[in-house]
């Protein structure tokens, strides 16, 4: 048995989906990389982006998963 055909039969692996993380967490290393200054200076606009439109999201979220924890065994 191949390894593709392992993969198919006994894993939940999604190549498609693997690739494109192991893009964005290379291409996020190689910036950190280079520039590590300008990408502190855009992953902190990012994140003040995130908690100034979507705090409530936030919130929302995490008491569903708090919510989750606390009354499933």
């Amino acid at each position: 048995m191949s390894l593709s055909q392992f993969m198919e039969k006994r894993t939940s692996f999604n190549p498609f989906v693997i690739g494109l993380t192991l893009f964005f967490v290379l291409l996020l290393v190689a910036m950190i990389l280079i520039a590590p200054d300008h990408t502190q200076t855009l992953l902190n606009q990012a994140k003040a982006g995130i908690f100034a439109n979507f705090s409530w999201f936030y919130v929302l979220v995490f008491s569903v998963f708090l919510g989750f924890c606390s009354f499933c065994p």
